[in-house]
């Protein structure tokens, strides 16, 4: 065999082993990428995921729903064409792992899209957030704008669900 068709044989074998494992596993619910439960930090442009404007990002939860702290970075959708950020199957309940966690979500670097817990049948919100008063059930301070953040539930140090805001618009600078 020459080297061209070792080289190809060597790709096609690394592609359909590894190509694919960040694309959608949450099949038939419109979702382009996953980000699985066992991710802390998803980077939208990191090789085996480079999310394109307009694409659906879904969340993955445990067996039970549920998951630790998030952080989203460099989601980058334009106007008319949002990246839209959603439960995957589910209802997903979002839980800091420890207390120097300050956060439940945090978008950093992000722009263009919307987080959205709607969708899910029979469930008023499809992602909940556990909060408690030293911080911040969603963070959008790293270089954040024009996003959407909707449908999106809170659970506060009482264990009552409220609603985030039914819409909250960030214009930009």
């Amino acid at each position: 065999m020459n080297k061209m068709k070792i080289t190809n044989i060597i790709f096609a074998f690394l592609l359909a082993n590894f190509g694919s494992f960040a694309q959608c596993v949450c099949s038939g619910t419109g979702c382009d990428w996953t980000i699985l439960e066992s991710e802390n930090t998803w980077d939208a442009t990191n090789i085996n995921h480079y999310v394109q404007a307009g694409e659906t990002v879904c969340i993955e939860g445990d067996a039970n729903g549920e998951r630790n702290q998030l952080e989203i970075i460099n989601l980058d959708g334009n106007v008319g064409n949002e990246i839209i950020v959603r439960p995957c199957n589910g209802l997903v309940t979002i839980s800091p792992s420890n207390s120097s966690v300050n956060y439940g979500i945090k978008f950093k670097n992000c722009k263009h899209f919307v987080f959205t817990g709607s969708g899910i049948p029979n469930e008023k919100f499809g992602i909940i957030i556990k909060h408690n008063k030293n911080r911040e059930a969603i963070s959008t301070k790293g270089r954040c704008k024009n996003f959407k953040i909707k449908d999106i539930g809170i659970i506060n140090h009482n264990n009552i669900v409220k609603p985030y805001k039914v819409k909250y618009e960030n214009t930009g600078i």
